[in-house]
């Protein structure tokens, strides 16, 4: 049994054009995942339309101020669920924890441009990103066993 809270943070952020980015912060094992699920803002069940390549939806990023690029952002089980940030706690990832600030995603969609905003400045989601670095801390000194004792 762990000490430890687990924490998730959302965000729904609409394009007032008809989309809307519903937006989940998680810790997985070793790293914090900033996931986007793409809607239809009047019907959830419409499939909403966006620039898919290859194992992902085509858009643009930005990482603090570093200039925007292209990228696919990865999907999973759904076309419609993308990870739009994943936070290492290594200090020598593009995206680490300690160094990153903002993460800003453009996605192209039937309905408009999608703007995503991830502030990691935010209180909400530094609690996050603190209790994320905190369990995996401890499973390190524990050998990567969550629950063993430490």
């Amino acid at each position: 049994m762990t000490e430890e809270n687990e924490y998730t943070v959302y965000s729904t952020q609409p394009n007032g054009s008809g989309a809307v980015a519903s937006i989940e912060g998680v810790c997985l094992k070793d790293r914090v995942v900033f996931h986007a699920t793409l809607l239809d803002a009047n019907d959830p069940n419409q499939p909403l339309g966006f620039p898919t390549s290859a194992g992902g939806v085509v858009g643009n990023k930005r990482i603090n101020d570093d200039p925007v690029f292209a990228t696919t952002f990865p999907t999973g089980k759904w076309r419609n669920r993308i990870e739009v940030s994943t936070l290492s706690f290594s200090r020598d990832s593009a995206e680490s924890a300690d160094t990153t600030w903002r993460t800003l995603a453009e996605v192209e969609t039937s309905q408009g441009t999608l703007y995503i905003k991830i502030p990691m400045f935010n209180a909400k989601i530094q609690t996050l990103i603190k209790s994320c670095q905190r369990q995996n801390e401890l499973e390190k000194r524990r050998n990567g066993h969550r629950d063993a004792p430490a």
